[in-house]
């Protein structure tokens, strides 16, 4: 056999190979997530030294509002293919070759009537309570507690009802208060 034909049988060979195994860091790039979990928002009173869960009443100077993260390990990963194969299992690459992705894209704090001037029933009062970002919200522990407090009172008392809507990769996770009457 000539040199020719020997490195053109080694080139189909290598060629074969490649198409035939996984490739860490070629192909498409194929993603898919698991985040399994759910929230629990509280209204607080915190006039006393240690706070506590919120009555039907509590004051205006006195509340804030707790957002429980209840999730399990989340799982969420973007895996590279190859043409006829998907061989990146979770040993198959090194552990850079896979990025977790960050699920969670928005978090927005409503009330179901008017809290503020400006501020109407159904309208996103995050820039009235201190928010965690969404980054922090995809880096939470699980059942990390979240403490918003309130940066401005609310103009006037009565019945309130707050809820907490998170928008993440592929679905919308709402968590509604109890309803709790805000007095002077």
């Amino acid at each position: 056999m000539s040199y020719r034909t020997i490195t053109a049988m080694k080139y189909c060979i290598f060629i074969t190979v490649l198409l035939f195994s996984g490739c860490c860091g070629c192909g498409s790039r194929d993603r898919y997530c698991l985040n399994l979990g759910n929230l629990q928002l509280s209204v607080y009173d915190n006039r006393d030294s240690i706070p506590r869960l919120a009555d039907t009443q509590v004051l205006t100077s006195a509340f804030y509002l707790e957002l429980v993260l209840n999730k399990e390990q989340k799982i969420c990963f973007i895996r590279n293919n190859t043409i006829l194969a998907n061989n990146a299992y979770a040993t198959s690459c090194e552990y850079e070759k896979y990025s977790q992705l960050d699920t969670i894209t928005e978090i927005t704090l409503v009330c179901d009537r008017d809290y503020a001037p400006g501020y109407p029933a159904g309208t996103p009062l995050n820039i009235l309570f201190s928010m965690p970002s969404p980054e922090e919200l995809n880096e939470a522990k699980p059942n990390e507690t979240f403490r918003l407090y309130p940066k401005q009172e609310p103009t006037d008392t009565g019945s309130y009802i707050f809820s907490v809507n998170i928008l993440a990769h592929n679905s919308l996770l709402q968590a509604i208060a109890c309803p709790v009457n805000i007095i002077q």
